[in-house]
């Protein structure tokens, strides 16, 4: 998987759909026959790990058949699990040219991703000026108030938004414009949020998630939604994430009913859920996924706590989890994608070497409860569990009743306490 790519902006997995967490794989030459008209890459795909089995025909979003013809357990590029899947028609275009050449397989070959041009991203600013950007920026947006409310439902007080920063996005300037009085929001408009930003910070340049118009003005990136703050090792605010309103957009950024884009998702846009706060393009910084890190709000500043420490996937569940139980939540953007522990900052070194050198031994592994209906979160949870070994960790896992609540989140609102198990 050394050639894996992971999708670009605006790429839709022939799998899922979905845009992120999936990748391609370029076909070698040698095996594209002559006359085979399609896809010249595999679709490696993240989310079908649980419901799909090696030799399985799918229907793709884009109505093409493919066939699962590769499970991935681990990789060195970050693809932890997923399934290879090669459309059907290369097999049978490669059957049909073996038969017309009596054995003799005639290669073609044809423009692929790795011909196209890509325009350079520009690289991310530090860590220390991304966290003051951001912490200025979050200061200039509010949290709009059926977000508050839904956020109330979730288990959040004022006063845990406020502590951790928690904001709303409004729609782009476009669709608010286009929408006119029947959009209402106590934001106001990107580009003027950008100005003010501009009087506060030197630039908005080699920061995720701003991009430059072809007006020359600065905006923001991301359909309308809740912000929720990543925390690195030392307290700062490297990254950010969007929990967008609507996973379905049309092409001009309106939001749509999920009817709508299934009955044209070639012109629709599907996001996914939560998505990073990232941009691309010469006019734009793009940053990849992270993982956010969360203590209790009477250990702020003072580093990672000796006891416990537990990971999930979201930053919802996270900010719950730390509060409830009062231990450091690390919270990756997917079950499959927990090797981001592992990668280094500039300082050289990586969250599990915080955790390791605070003298913080005890991790607890804490997905959802749904776990045991999917081999594919099973199947991450066992990679996970075996790299925090080999790193010298003490490992338990957190089980609970998926009828008191599927994330820990749920279970520890509705009164539960998860059970342990020690990993020998």
């Amino acid at each position: 998987m050394g050639l894996a790519i992971q999708l670009r902006h605006g790429e839709r997995c022939r799998i899922c759909g979905k845009p992120d967490f999936c990748y391609r794989l370029p076909i070698p030459a040698d095996l594209i026959p002559e006359g085979y008209i399609g896809d010249d890459f595999y679709s490696v795909c993240n989310r079908t790990g649980g419901t799909v089995s090696v030799g399985d025909i799918v229907i793709g979003v884009n109505g093409e058949e493919y066939r699962a013809n590769k499970s991935y357990a681990e990789s060195g590029d970050g693809v932890s699990v997923g399934i290879r899947f090669e459309p059907a028609a290369l097999k049978k275009a490669r059957q049909k040219n073996w038969a017309d050449n009596k054995g003799e397989v005639k290669p073609r070959r044809f423009k692929t991703y790795a011909d196209e041009e890509i325009v350079p991203e520009n690289p991310p600013a530090d860590d220390a000026t991304l966290d003051h950007v951001y912490r200025e920026f979050l200061s200039l947006l509010r949290l709009e108030p059926e977000d508050r409310t839904y956020l109330h439902k979730e288990g959040f007080t004022d006063g845990l938004i406020d502590y951790w920063k928690i904001v709303s996005v409004p729609e782009s300037d476009y669709v608010r414009y286009q929408l006119g009085a029947a959009y209402h929001s106590i934001n106001d408009r990107r580009k003027i949020t950008c100005q003010q930003l501009l009087q506060r910070v030197p630039s908005l340049e080699h920061i995720p998630g701003f991009r430059q118009t072809s007006k020359g003005d600065w905006t923001y990136c991301g359909y309308g939604g809740i912000i929720f703050p990543l925390f690195n090792a030392k307290g700062q605010i490297y990254a950010l994430r969007l929990r967008n309103h609507s996973q379905y957009h049309d092409k001009d950024g309106f939001a749509i009913a999920k009817e709508a884009y299934e009955a044209d998702p070639e012109n629709n846009f599907r996001s996914g859920k939560y998505v990073n706060f990232t941009s691309f393009g010469k006019d734009g910084c793009k940053i990849g996924c992270r993982a956010g890190i969360y203590l209790p709000r009477s250990r702020r500043g003072e580093g990672f706590d000796k006891s416990r420490i537990w990971c999930t996937e979201g930053e919802k569940k996270s900010i719950i989890g730390s509060e409830m139980l009062r231990n450091t939540f690390i919270d990756i953007p997917g079950v499959s994608s927990y090797k981001l522990l592992t990668q280094e900052d500039k300082d050289g070194n990586s969250i599990l070497d915080y955790m390791w050198n605070s003298g913080a031994l005890s991790i607890v592994v804490a997905y959802d409860a749904d776990k045991e209906n999917n081999r594919m979160v099973l199947h991450a949870q066992d990679g996970f569990v075996e790299l925090l070994k080999q790193r010298g960790f003490r490992v338990l896992i957190a089980d609970w009743d998926i009828n008191i609540g599927k994330g820990i989140d749920d279970l520890l609102r509705n009164g539960g306490l998860p059970h342990l198990t020690l990993v020998n």
